[in-house]
Order: structure tokens, then sequence, then C-alpha cells
């Protein structure tokens, strides 16, 4: 069974049918968890016009995301059914719990009963890892647990950028066998 990371860039935090998902980027796992590959990447059209401004301004600031880019985006039901073939059958992580209970085991994802959802790999941190108390961004873990940048992300952020980081810290953690 392949095993799957996927990450995704959205309009805000709430999840669906408040905010919705703009890019989607997937790598896959080596069985033996040592390297993924990068195999999956999509903005996701939308009339920038129609986000709004507080959307526009979350997803330039947090994912380096132009209105641009929103606008020559993919379909989302051609992106959606590309997802679900990718996906079906395999194992999805994430590295925040919210991508799948949030955004994707909804329409026009809906990967409910189509993948295995794993723990998210922010849980999945042993305490004594990190300084306890505040959550620790995605950033911050790739750049503790993966200081040579082994992805060559240096100061991405779109939905593929965290796709191979949220990779690379699963095979740190597996390594250390802590996932």
């Amino acid at each position: 069974m392949a095993s799957y990371v996927v990450e995704i860039a959205t309009t805000g935090t709430s999840g669906y049918p408040k905010d919705a998902v703009v890019q989607i980027g997937i790598c896959r796992l080596s069985d033996d968890f040592s390297d993924y590959d990068s195999v999956y990447d999509a903005t996701i059209a939308a009339d920038p016009k129609d986000l709004g401004h507080d959307a526009l301004d979350r997803i330039d600031s947090v994912y380096g995301i132009s209105p641009e880019s929103l606008y020559f985006g993919e379909d989302i039901n051609k992106v959606s059914e590309d997802v679900r073939t990718i996906l079906s059958g395999g194992d999805c992580i994430s590295f925040d719990k919210v991508t799948f209970a949030r955004f994707l085991c909804f329409e026009p994802w809906d990967l409910n009963h189509i993948v295995t959802f794993m723990p998210a790999i922010s849980l999945m941190i042993p305490d004594d890892s990190f300084e306890s108390g505040t959550p620790l961004s995605i950033h911050e873990v790739y750049s503790r647990l993966c200081p040579d940048d082994p992805a060559n992300i240096q100061s991405g952020r779109n939905a593929l950028d965290m796709a191979q980081m949220s990779s690379c810290i699963v095979i740190e953690m597996r390594k250390k066998g802590f996932y």
C-alpha cells in the first residue's frame, strides 16, 4: 500500500464550507519511508474578486500565492478527480490534523472510504523533542529536524513545498522511531 503526504493551501482555517482549498501538493513516500517523490502539484482556479480581500491577503502572506496564479489555475473538478485517483487505496499523512477533517473529507474531494487517514505528523512529535506549549508550525519543525534543508525548500511556502517538508519530517521521525 502506498503512503502519501498531502498538504494544502486554503483561503482560511475554518474549513468547509466557509473556506476552500486553493492549492494541493502530494508526495509519495518510498515503501521503507527512506525517500519520497513529488507526484502532484496543482493550483485551483478561482476568480480573485470572488475570494475577497482577506482571503487573498492570507493566501499571499501565508503561501506566497498570487491572485494571478489563482486566476490561471486548474478546474477544481479535474484537480479533485486527479487527487482521488492518485490517493485511492493509499495511506494519507498530513502535518496538520485539520487538512483532512476540515477540507478533504468534503466535496469535491471526498476522500472518505477511499484512503486510510494516518495520524497527523504534528500529533506524533514527541513532547521532549521541542519546548512544550504552543503548537509548532511545519516550518519550525522542518528547520529543527531537517536543518540541512534536504528538500531544498529554502523559503518556499506553497502546498508542494509543505508536502516535501512534511515528507522529510516523516522520514526523520521514522528514523528515530516516532512515526
